[in-house]
């Protein structure tokens, strides 16, 4: 699969959270601090947009953090949208139903 990048308003106008870390190794190679950005769909879900490659990634975390299990995204936008209508809206959602 070819993923693509997703540019970082694309995620931050869905919701994603930044947060900035200090890392002055990563600053010294790259010209600019470490920072995460990530939105909680659940409270073991959750999707992670890398801000070296900008590619996403929905992740299961098990107990203290630890990673369970990972899915790699296309990048593609209406992906995105559909896993964060999934896990976050109650109503309905007819295009979780059609058949491919």
């Amino acid at each position: 699969m070819k993923r693509k990048k997703v540019n970082y308003n694309d995620v931050i106008i869905r919701g994603f959270k930044r947060k900035d870390l200090s890392d002055n190794v990563f600053f010294n190679q790259n010209g600019y601090g470490w920072f995460l950005v990530t939105k909680k769909l659940s409270k073991k879900i959750s999707l992670d947009w890398d801000c070296e490659t900008h590619f996403l990634t929905l992740i299961r975390e098990g107990k203290q953090g630890t990673i369970h299990g990972r899915i790699y995204l296309t990048g593609e936008l209406e992906e995105l949208d559909k896993i964060i209508r999934f896990f976050t809206e109650d109503t309905p959602d007819t295009l979780f139903d059609e058949k491919d």
